[in-house]
């Protein structure tokens, strides 16, 4: 990456002509370089510089189509099983695209160009082994120089607990630097649904019928346009880039928003190739269970709840029903995060966003499963689905723990966004 005395550009290790040892060093002096010119685009993993995770290493690319390789090694030679998290990222004023191959020449992460930076960022969980990081100019076009950085997590950070391990109940962590964060929810025994004296139930609701669910994981959060806008860079979701609802409330640590079912289940599809982790959409039982956090009153707040509280129009009133022209009503989605949370961890819960989550919509609750899974009957032949936990313009009726709305899987409102959950 560095030219020689005639200024010819050329790309791969420099490598001492005496030892063979290949160095990152951009500096290279006359004769000591790997001679492959930048007319060849093709495949350079074979004289791939070394980078140790842990360091950075300065690159340039100087044309169209240039492309520079770095050696990754993770663990030692010829070790098995998981390994951790490999991470690299490129900073400067280059406009570049990264990609991540194994041994083999298998591409699984790449086109991670943030769209605003100019520079990529990958993120991976990886077993031990060798592996490739190509740099590229973004849509083919010539860059200029860029730092590349490689990190490795083998684990001791806060990645959550493998399949089947379980984990301990409040326990948080993040399965990648890009991953929402998650909690694990314990394992319990709650009553779903809602009395006919709870004010302003509904039939659907009911009956009240136990539930056992088995500990899991779920979101802390509501997914972010933070968190949605990684998945599209790293070539997932379909490319969708859904826009902050039309009403300038912003994204970034917002909840994603206009997001359809199928949009959420592309999500999960991609959280879990990228992590290993089998994510999903919970089901109305866990949801519901996890909401509750331990109570049986309307709201995990209790019988009523405030502005204070949740992000909600708070011109009306619960239990009456109450409407105030002067109550208290923001009108807009706020950072997830902005309420305290619940006692098994979750914020947002109650409004902010509606949440889809894994059911076909069903008029009742006779014959629902009493194991937490997903109810996949009802009207499934009609693709509706349903949605949870109300939003910032919903009036507190909907944004009871019981409350369940539901729309067309394909319904993409302006209102309607999603949280994960992770078989653990």
């Amino acid at each position: 990456n560095a030219p020689n005395s005639s200024g010819t550009w050329y790309y791969g290790a420099c490598v001492d002509p005496v030892s063979g040892e290949s160095s990152t060093d951009n500096n290279c002096s006359a004769g000591v370089r790997v001679a492959v010119t930048s007319d060849d685009h093709g495949d350079t993993r074979g004289r791939a510089t070394r980078v140790e995770p842990g360091s950075t290493t300065r690159g340039r690319l100087e044309r169209a189509g240039d492309l520079d390789y770095f050696r990754v090694q993770v663990g030692e030679a010829g070790e098995v099983g998981e390994a951790g998290m490999l991470t690299a990222e490129t900073s400067g004023f280059a406009d570049t695209t990264g990609y991540l191959y194994d041994a083999s020449g298998r591409r699984f992460a790449g086109n991670a160009n943030s769209g605003a930076a100019y520079n990529f960022r990958l993120s991976r969980l990886v077993a031990a082994g060798t592996y490739y990081v190509r740099v590229s100019g973004h849509a083919g076009r010539s860059t200029g120089a860029y730092v590349l950085s490689v990190r490795f997590d083998d684990g001791g950070g806060s990645h959550g607990p493998g399949p089947g391990s379980g984990g301990r109940a409040g326990e948080k962590f993040r399965d990648c630097d890009l991953c929402p964060e998650m909690v694990v929810v314990p394992a319990g025994t709650f009553r779903m649904g809602a009395p006919e004296s709870e004010r302003h139930s509904h039939h659907w609701e009911r009956p009240v019928h136990p539930v056992s669910v088995p500990s899991f994981a779920m979101g802390v959060h509501e997914v972010t346009f933070a968190e949605w806008d990684a998945c599209v860079a790293e070539g997932g979701c379909d490319g969708y880039r859904p826009l902050d609802s039309d009403l300038d409330w912003g994204r970034g640590d917002r909840p994603v928003s206009s997001m359809n079912w199928h949009d959420a289940q592309r999500y999960v599809e991609w959280l879990s190739e990228k992590t290993g982790r089998t994510y999903r959409l919970p089901s109305e039982a866990e949801w519901e269970y996890a909401a509750r956090a331990g109570t049986t009153t309307p709201f995990h707040t209790g019988g009523t709840i405030t502005p204070q509280q949740a992000n909600y129009d708070g011109r009306y009133s619960y239990p009456s029903g109450d409407y105030d022209l002067n109550g208290f009503y923001r009108g807009e989605a706020l950072p997830v995060g902005s309420f305290a949370p619940n006692a098994f961890g979750l914020h947002d819960v109650h409004g902010n966003a509606w949440e889809w989550v894994q059911d076909c919509w069903s008029e009742h609750y006779e014959g629902a499963p009493s194991d937490g899974r997903a109810w996949v009957r009802g009207s499934c032949s009609s693709d509706d689905r349903v949605l949870r936990g109300g939003s910032s313009v919903s009036s507190p009726v909907y944004l009871r723990s019981a409350h369940r709305g539901g729309d067309f899987a394909g319904s993409r409102y302006f209102d309607y966004g999603f949280r994960v959950a992770r078989t653990l």
